[in-house]
């Protein structure tokens, strides 16, 4: 162990000190300490975080017995706004979904539990008759083509099963309706996170559901029961429509005061060429979200957070190119690496963007092993 991490290590046990009582004879004090330790040591992000918040975040992560080790939980920073204006770094804990199954577990009630991610290839099917529901699952994992979707399932002791499905719109109106959905948990762990999103549901109707449900809801900045769709409703009932007639037409403005603010704002969005910029016109957007209304608000913010991804995914493929071009070729295994990386980014690019990485990726075929 590095001094520096004994040195955290040491500091955290002492605050943590109250923690130490709550946590489950299964989780020993030195080994989540060990795990909060390597987390700030290895996050300077979370590092510099307001230290009260990681302490209070840290105390409810030890009373849910689960470790903060990016994969049972982790703590994630966020930025808050000050009533002086001043933003400040703070933590706050995030149970993972294999941290959510593990508690599911230990309730003795639930005999198997899964969440999976689906991908376009995978052979899924689910249905119901007389002998109740079924589901039947074959995952390809020699080519998982694009993922659709997530589900989950929990098979009682009584033998009753219980399932949930999400597609892949589902997932992002979850998304959409976090407030970190450009940074953390939303970007460095996607998968987990719509996991986490179909568990959510499952959960509802699994033994100590409120237990579980308040694990799932943690660090989430978002009114989950409801789950909004946040697609603007153009339905119109008969009664607008009377109502309408009978009413004399009203001057339409294009560019309303609203309507404004966010035609500049898109223009803004065409011309980000950083994620930190990205970053800066979304706190911008956050602080407009009254004057915006909710219909503006989520279409900006949804387009904002495409250009952060997007932004992300150049930058990734453009860095993995340039460094396995260095060497003058590459080995089949390296090319094959980058078109998987390629093809995780796919849904971020444009179709002329996807065609000049692939074609950047063929052209790093060294000469002699193209004339092989």
């Amino acid at each position: 162990m590095s001094n520096q991490l004994a040195m955290i290590q040491k500091d955290l046990a002492e605050q943590l000190a109250p923690a130490k009582a709550i946590l489950p004879s299964h989780v020993s004090f030195e080994k989540f300490t060990n795990a909060a330790a390597v987390a700030l040591s290895t996050n300077p992000d979370l590092f510099d975080a307001d230290r009260q918040s990681v302490i209070n975040a840290l105390s409810s992560c030890a009373k849910d017995g689960l470790i903060p080790d990016g994969r049972e939980a982790a703590l994630v920073v966020y930025k808050t706004k000050l009533p002086n204006g001043q933003r400040v770094r703070r933590a706050q804990y995030l149970p993972m979904i294999d941290g959510v199954m593990k508690r599911v577990r230990q309730s003795g009630e639930v005999s198997i539990i899964a969440t999976r991610v689906l991908y376009k290839n995978d052979k899924f099917r689910v249905w119901m008759d007389e002998n109740g529901e079924h589901i039947f699952y074959e995952p390809n994992m020699l080519d998982r083509g694009e993922m659709i979707g997530a589900f989950a399932y929990a098979k009682m002791r009584t033998g009753e099963l219980q399932f949930e499905v999400m597609n892949i719109e589902d997932i992002e109106k979850v998304r959409a309706a976090s407030r970190n959905s450009d940074s953390g948990p939303w970007v460095n762990w996607y998968e987990s996170m719509s996991r986490k999103s179909v568990m959510h549901r499952l959960g509802r109707r699994l033994p100590n559901n409120s237990e579980i449900m308040e694990m799932l809801e943690r660090g989430q900045e978002m009114v989950w029961h409801k789950e909004k769709d946040v697609t603007p409703d153009t339905r119109v009932s008969t009664g607008q429509l009377i109502k309408a007639a009978d009413k004399a037409p009203e001057a339409v403005t294009e560019n309303s005061a609203p309507e404004k603010i966010a035609e500049d704002i898109r223009g803004s969005i065409d011309k980000i060429t950083t994620t930190a910029q990205a970053t800066d016109l979304r706190a911008s957007v956050e602080d407009m979200k009254a004057q915006l209304g909710i219909t503006l608000y989520t279409e900006l913010k949804n387009k904002i957070v495409l250009q952060h991804h997007r932004l992300n995914a150049i930058a990734g493929l453009g860095a993995s190119i340039d460094a396995a071009g260095k060497n003058g070729g590459t080995t089949s295994q390296e090319r094959a690496e980058l078109g998987a990386l390629l093809h995780r980014s796919a849904r971020f690019l444009s179709a002329d963007e996807v065609q000049r990485y692939q074609q950047a990726i063929d052209d790093l075929s060294p000469a002699q092993e193209a004339a092989c």
